[in-house]
């Protein structure tokens, strides 16, 4: 697209939002402002659009953005000016060599939260900027704590050695740990799904000491079958926690390997 189609692009858009705005838009609107506004995102995302599997731009400016299962290029595009907006970037399982993902996370001022992140790829200098991660591997609370030493909420899925996990102090300093569907925020433990927790059983009986855990009410009532939910409950008890039924849907559980 020339540049002045790609003007008449951006003013056609403006028109019709203004139209959608006073009510005198034609019908099909929606649907005419849907394409012009993906057009002008993969505009605006230049190379970094054959990266980019999925992404959300707000307010005109790439936010989010979750890398494709074996983006080309890679490396040759780490100092691309469109990145310099992007908040949330999902790696979405790729494994860039540690050097190459620190320089890439102390490059983008705007990051802050890191997702889709396997343990061979731990950057193995601080990367300060990253506060909230999704890690796909085994987690190692020493590395954790050189790469993100501003860590304040972990996703992970359940540690192997779940004493070891949770008696470590940067473990403990986190203001939100996530394992499974299982989320540890101050001493409140929250279920977002009931089922299948037998294998968690280990995380909440090392885990920190509780006052509360929340079970939600739609993961009660059309949870299915609840392995070890009664032993969890128990677990729970025994860390201090008063069981409490709270309304709302259960959040989704994360997807590690989607």
């Amino acid at each position: 697209m020339t540049e002045a189609a790609a003007m008449s692009a951006v003013d056609e858009l403006a028109m019709l939002e203004q139209q959608v705005k006073d009510g005198t838009a034609p019908r099909g609107v929606n649907a005419r402002m849907i394409r012009l506004r993906k057009r002008r995102e993969k505009e605006l995302l230049g190379p970094l659009a054959k990266l980019l599997e999925t992404y959300e731009f707000r307010e005109g400016m790439l936010f989010s953005g979750r890398l494709r299962r074996r983006p080309k290029r890679f490396e040759s595009l780490l100092e691309a000016p469109q990145w310099s907006t992007i908040r949330v970037l999902d790696l979405n399982g790729h494994e860039p060599d540690p050097e190459t993902l620190a320089s890439l996370l102390n490059a983008l001022p705007a990051l802050d939260t890191l997702r889709g992140v396997y343990g061979s790829s731990l950057p193995d200098v601080a990367c300060p900027r990253v506060t909230e991660l999704e890690l796909r591997s085994d987690p190692a609370p020493d590395e954790l704590a050189v790469s993100f030493p501003n860590l304040r909420k972990l996703r992970v899925s359940s540690p192997s050695e779940p004493e070891r996990f949770w008696s470590h102090p940067f473990i403990l300093g986190l203001e939100s740990v996530t394992i499974d569907s299982l989320t540890w925020t101050g001493g409140t433990l929250r279920a977002d799904d009931c089922s299948w927790l037998d294998h968690l059983l280990g995380s909440i009986t090392f885990g920190p000491a509780l006052k509360r855990m929340e079970l939600a009410e739609d993961a009660v009532l059309h949870g299915g079958e609840f392995f070890g939910l009664g032993e969890a409950l128990a677990a729970a008890r025994l860390k201090g926690a008063e069981i409490v039924v709270v309304p709302g849907e259960p959040a989704p559980p994360p997807r590690f390997w989607s």
